[in-house]
């Protein structure tokens, strides 16, 4: 059989969570808009990897420093998550490449340790 079975549903899934996660799927997908903690707290204990999304829109909109701060919004909780990936959704072919790099850069910084989460996020008013 196969190895990896991702169930990438878009929308807020977080209602249904427990029954993806019974699927039997290896992968899903926490859309902008689902409850990132919830999926956080119930794929760890049940070994399923799961993507959390970027608004794809804000990604097509920007400017670069909203995204960046949604991306973080994002990393901060679930970056020691196993089997934690982040991504933004489908992207128009005319999106600045400028917005979809504020993504890469913020995970770069991230993975790096360069973060202070709760000054960039507190900029924000958030």
């Amino acid at each position: 059989g196969a190895r990896w079975l991702p169930l990438i549903i878009g929308g807020d899934t977080t209602a249904v969570v427990d029954d993806l996660i019974r699927t039997g799927a290896t992968q899903l997908l926490c859309d902008h808009n689902a409850g990132l903690e919830t999926f956080l707290a119930k794929t760890a204990p049940a070994g399923v990897a799961f993507r959390a999304n970027v608004d794809s829109r804000l990604v097509h909109s920007g400017p670069p420093s909203r995204i960046r701060r949604a991306a973080l919004r994002i990393l901060e909780p679930a970056r020691d998550h196993p089997g934690f990936l982040f991504g933004c959704g489908v992207v128009a072919y005319d999106c600045d490449s400028a917005h979809v790099h504020a993504l890469r850069w913020a995970l770069e910084d991230v993975a790096a340790g360069n973060v202070d989460f709760d000054r960039e996020l507190r900029e924000e008013g958030a």
